[in-house]
């Protein structure tokens, strides 16, 4: 239901040619990156939801890296610990690194 020019980014750590296989996704742009290893592996719980902005970030190219990060740190650093705030950092910036496209 999404149209030809839609950009999908999906949590997994499959390929893109895996996933695109797997769901017969065709004409589309896919994404993926494993969002659950890198918030387990930088925050010590499963928070997918971090590092997908991160993917999100580069899949899209609609917004530049630093300022998300920079409005990631001025929200949570008002109720987090640093350790807490660089931790999502961390999480969002590996999964800008990390994404897989095609």
């Amino acid at each position: 239901g999404t149209p030809d020019d839609a950009v999908i980014v999906i949590n997994t750590p499959e390929s893109p040619t895996e996933v695109r296989e797997r769901l017969k996704i065709q004409r589309r742009k896919l994404f993926t990156v494993d969002a659950t290893r890198i918030s387990l592996d930088t925050l010590g719980r499963s928070f997918p939801n971090t590092p997908m902005m991160g993917a999100l970030v580069k899949a899209t190219g609609i917004l530049k890296l630093e300022s998300v990060l920079s409005e990631i740190e001025k929200a949570l650093g008002k109720k987090f610990s640093q350790k807490v705030v660089e931790g999502n950092l961390e999480s969002v910036r590996r999964a800008y690194e990390e994404v897989k496209g095609e």
